[in-house]
């Protein structure tokens, strides 16, 4: 055992390893193990994170590509303009997710399927945590060098609030991207290595290829960041770069060509994805595609009663200050660790390090707290004023900071860096202590709500107990602060995380059992639900453009099968509008149907100005056209190819393209109910042929008599791209991180020897 022990207090990377793992098992065990037991679903987002997942995975299973189009909803909608850019779930354009996705199907090929819902599972609160606990620990053993305190920040991070609310909006894409890129660079500026800068390129590798819109919402943080951190340490951070070029590598010249070439046609990928669908859709909620500065403005009363559950341990209080929302909406729980760190603050000083960390503490709360001033960055910062809640979302990096604030006085406290006169830091806790208590009571007694919760004494004395537990660190020795600590972290990590964890995803089931499914007729995962969710998913051609894929996910919620919460194409939220019958002839019945009579609208878009929808033609079957049937030319028309009737035949299904044979009695049109977008490219017997938009949101084709080959390919850029995109992203990932890894190792060796 003492080898063992010896080996691990050696070995950084070995102690930040197990340290996340152990995290991720104490979790698992305390609440996680309840989805893989498939007792419960996961929370409300995540469950919708489902619908972004499921499709992506197994189109990667099946052809190697991820779904572009989901063809769940009626008519289908395209799904890469979500699963790339928005993360619910794992993001499509992951490295991560594509090489789990190959090693999936090659464990397929071999006779042993994994089923895609317990892969999300894995991913979701597995695997994604873990890579995320390991580069926010490593970020932390390289700011501090003191592993009580990293395994302080690492508890108190992955049970309080930070990691519940990332559980219900985010997963862990974005932040296993943020910790690297912190952890490299903070690496890099501390020591000016070849494998550090290595590092570096990797970290600022993977933030490029995982772009999405919290990265966007992000900008304002790492802006925050880069200017503070210019001001304050601008001659170490030059330093460390002139340090390095100075030795005129070439291989690390290659590199960062390299790098920065892949990042921008990352870039360049992604602003085609928004030029190419980002005025299809529309959120719902709002009625338009985006916010204004008065209903972003709007939510600043609740940003700002964030602030109070900095401190507050008890989730049920936030539904009492505003009942209609979910709990896990308003949790901002910073632990049992953070107020005491944050008050060590007047015991051992000041120095460049904590006041960097405060300079980034207020100007996030300037952003944070709802001002004209986050309206106006949300207006002038691109795609952010899309969403409603962007604002919101800044305060996890609010959270961060002080978090890390709150790390560096514990380590500076735990190193015996205190102040010489305890008088004076008792007179001085007790100031900050009677602060607190005040700015608690004055929190509480302002609500009359509040005034009513039976539990509010709880607070108090959560409160009291913070302050005291801080004075008696104070007359401890300094030998004796590690034995202190480890009780304090044991019954912080047992008593109030896993008891805030728990609390927060139990409301947040009952929200999800009692929102999302309420609709379905049925208890979440009863068995018939079990032995679906247990199988892989399955296909049937049979069933048209849908290929009965809904059928492998029976858990209904705002997303699935529909995605009408967060963002539903312009044209079925117009044909919504119209007749029940329009709707029903546009999205329901046979797949595929021939058709011979139309009604030409030059005003598609907004038919009922200009057509009569319940005009004869349209109720015997005719679908709406923007331009007329030709006349038939009299050199390709041949009556002999005639056929009795109209019959069509699946020969391939997939999610991004199909092939049917058809036969066509007539000279006419192929009515697709398949949501019409102009990235549809079809051919007609190998001959290019347009794609006709019918009764506002279908699809149409001319056909000419006879037996056709009909192949129908959804073509957006990403597509052509995303292949040598993204194993070229891999291999220089891979390349960065043996470089980087074997520089370190033999740089390690060499101190060694």
């Amino acid at each position: 055992m003492r080898p063992v022990m010896r080996k691990i207090q050696g070995n950084d990377t070995l102690f930040v390893i197990l340290l996340s793992a152990g995290l991720i098992l104490l979790r698992f065990l305390a609440y996680d193990r309840a989805f893989f037991e498939l007792k419960q679903i996961p929370g409300h987002d995540m469950s919708g994170g489902l619908a972004y997942f499921g499709p992506t995975i197994h189109s990667l299973e099946l052809s190697g590509e991820p779904a572009y189009w989901s063809p769940a909803a009626p008519d289908g909608f395209a799904l890469y303009f979500q699963s790339f850019i928005m993360p619910p779930s794992p993001l499509a354009s992951s490295p991560i997710v594509h090489i789990w996705s190959q090693i999936v199907r090659f464990l397929t090929l071999l006779g042993y399927p994994v089923a895609e819902y317990f892969q999300y599972l894995v991913l979701q609160y597995l695997l994604y945590p873990f890579l995320s606990l390991v580069f926010f620990t490593a970020l932390v053993m390289t700011l501090f060098r003191h592993r009580l305190t990293t395994v302080m920040l690492a508890a108190t991070y992955f049970f309080t609030s930070m990691a519940a609310w990332l559980n219900s909006w985010f997963s862990y894409s974005e932040t296993i991207a943020v910790f690297l890129l912190l952890w490299s660079s903070v690496s890099f500026v501390k020591k000016p290595t070849t494998g550090n800068f290595y590092l570096f390129l990797l970290g600022i590798l993977y933030q490029g290829a995982t772009f999405n819109y919290w990265t966007v919402n992000n900008l304002w943080f790492w802006g925050v960041l880069i200017l503070v951190a210019g001001v304050f340490y601008f001659r170490k951070i030059a330093g460390a770069f002139l340090t390095y070029f100075r030795k005129k590598s070439f291989p690390g010249t290659v590199m960062t060509l390299t790098v920065a070439g892949i990042i921008l046609f990352w870039l360049v990928v992604y602003a085609t994805i928004v030029r190419e669908q980002s005025d299809k859709y529309i959120r719902t909620s709002l009625g338009e595609v985006r916010n204004s500065e008065s209903q972003i403005l709007e939510d600043a009363p609740d940003i700002r009663r964030f602030y109070a559950g900095l401190v507050n341990p008890f989730p049920h209080v936030s539904e009492i200050i505003n009942p209609s929302a979910n709990v896990v909406h308003a949790t901002r729980y910073l632990g049992l660790l953070v107020l005491p760190g944050i008050l060590l603050s007047f015991l051992v000083g000041w120095k460049r390090r904590e006041l960097a960390l405060l300079t980034v503490v207020v100007a996030m709360s300037a952003i944070c707290a709802g001002t004209p001033l986050t309206a106006v960055l949300i207006r002038i910062t691109p795609f952010t004023d899309r969403i409603r809640q962007i604002s919101q979302y800044n305060t996890w990096s609010l959270q961060l900071v002080l978090l890390l604030l709150a790390g560096s006085f514990i380590s500076r406290f735990l190193r015996g860096q205190v102040m010489n006169s305890s008088r004076q830091a008792v007179k001085w806790l007790t100031v900050v202590s009677g602060t607190v208590l005040i700015t608690l009571l004055s929190i509480i007694t302002s609500s009359p709500l509040l005034r009513t919760v039976p539990r509010v004494p709880e607070v108090l004395t959560f409160a009291v107990l913070a302050q005291a537990g801080t004075v008696a660190l104070l007359f401890l020795r300094y030998r004796t602060r590690g034995i202190a600590v480890i009780t304090l972290l044991i019954a912080a990590v047992g008593i109030d995380g896993v008891r805030y964890y728990r609390d927060i995803e139990n409301r947040d089931r009952a929200f999800t059992e009692g929102q999302y499914l309420v609709n379905a007729g049925f208890t979440p995962l009863v068995d018939s639900q079990k032995q679906i969710l247990s199988q892989s998913w399955k296909t049937d051609p049979e069933q048209g453009f849908a290929g009965a894929i809904i059928a492998n996910l029976p858990l209904l919620n705002y997303i699935w099968p529909d995605n009408s919460i967060y963002l539903e194409n312009v044209q079925l939220g117009t044909i919504r509008q119209l007749p029940g019958w329009f709707y029903n002839r546009t999205t329901a019945g046979p797949p595929v149907e021939f058709v011979t009579e139309t009604v030409k609208s030059a005003g598609i878009a907004d038919p009922a100005v200009t057509v009569d929808l319940f005009s004869e033609p349209l109720k015997r079957g005719a679908i709406l056209v923007s331009e007329p049937l030709p006349a038939d030319p009299p050199d390709i028309y041949n009556t002999e190819a005639k056929t009795d009737g109209f019959s069509y035949r699946w020969l391939k299904w997939g999610y991004n393209g199909h092939r049917l044979e058809i036969s066509a009695p007539d000279r006419g049109y192929l009515f697709f109910k398949l949501l019409y977008d102009p990235l549809w490219q079809i051919r007609v017997d190998g001959v290019s042929r347009p794609l006709i938009r019918a009764n506002i949101a279908a699809s149409a084709v001319q056909i000419n008599p006879g037996m056709h080959t009909v192949h129908l390919e959804y073509r957006p850029f990403v597509r052509s791209v995303y292949s040598p995109l993204i194993y070229l992203t891999e291999a220089v990932l891979g390349i960065l991180g043996l470089l980087a890894f074997s520089v370190r190792t033999r740089r390690l060796k060499s101190v060694a020897e």
